[in-house]
């Protein structure tokens, strides 16, 4: 090598492609599945426009919809405004109407309908945390609901490790959801300790989805082992399930999803 010549440095081999951390700035295209960034305009995957992460074709019929129905609302106020400023209901203009020559009985007046009485929200129940048992019963249920596809998955004769990431990308966005509404139960003393055992359950669920996905796409070894801990964790959750469907019932909130069995 000539003097004063600098040697060339070595190609460095690519980094392998991590899926990285679930975190508020990536999230599923919803069309093929494909993690984008948040805000994307276009899926590099299927090429789906979007638009605030829905497709741009469905947010322009959710735009006419919102139309046609701002413009239904505004008419009903338009005529109860003007119903209310005439509640006789007479015509501006119009004469008395004359009164007849014969004596008129008063009728008798008629009971009014009294309105069945509903079922209220049981004693001393924080109206906080009826609206937080209605979405964990919905937690529990999606959260239950991803084992069948985790099966599927492993049982591929072809392991994706991208499907299996996408599926655990999922099941860690619905334990988030869940653990930011578990605290709107811990006023209710009887819910308490159930509180405390559904927040441990989303935590184990969404560490053992991270714990994958901080792995290489390209190791599948990874994933399948992944996917195998996390039925082990979903298998878990039937305990903390059935303290959340009793404290439903003592609440008089309505299970909202039909169960779903786990058994593999």
């Amino acid at each position: 090598m000539p003097a004063g010549s600098v040697a060339p440095e070595p190609d460095l081999p690519p980094e392998p492609l991590a899926i990285g951390l679930p975190d508020l700035d990536v999230t599923n295209c919803p069309i093929c599945g494909r993690p984008i960034a948040v805000g994307a305009w276009k899926c590099p995957g299927c090429g789906t426009r979007l638009l605030l992460g829905v497709p741009a074709r469905r947010a322009g019929i959710f735009v006419v919809l919102g139309l046609v129905l701002g413009l239904v609302v505004g008419a009903g106020s338009a005529a109860a405004i003007v119903g209310r400023s005439n509640p006789s209901g007479v015509q501006p203009g119009a004469g008395a109407v004359p009164a007849s020559s014969g004596s008129v009985t008063p009728a008798s007046p008629q009971p009014s309908a009294q309105p069945s009485p509903t079922p209220g929200p049981s004693s001393g129940v924080p109206a906080g945390a009826m609206a937080a048992l209605g979405r964990i019963l919905v937690t529990n249920d999606r959260l239950v609901a991803r084992a069948p596809d985790l099966r599927a998955e492993l049982a591929a004769a072809s392991f994706d490790s991208f499907a299996v990431a996408t599926t655990l990308r999922a099941l860690n966005a619905d334990a988030v959801a869940g653990r930011a509404v578990v605290g709107l139960l811990r006023p209710w003393p009887a819910a308490a300790e159930t509180a405390n055992r559904l927040d441990a359950a989303y935590a184990l669920v969404s560490d053992t989805a991270a714990q994958s996905l901080a792995s290489s796409l390209s190791d599948p070894a990874a994933y399948r082992s992944g996917a195998t801990a996390m039925l082990s964790v979903l298998a878990g959750l039937d305990q903390v399930r059935s303290a959340s469907d009793a404290l439903a019932g003592q609440a008089g909130v309505a299970t909202p999803l039909p169960s779903v069995a786990t058994g593999g």
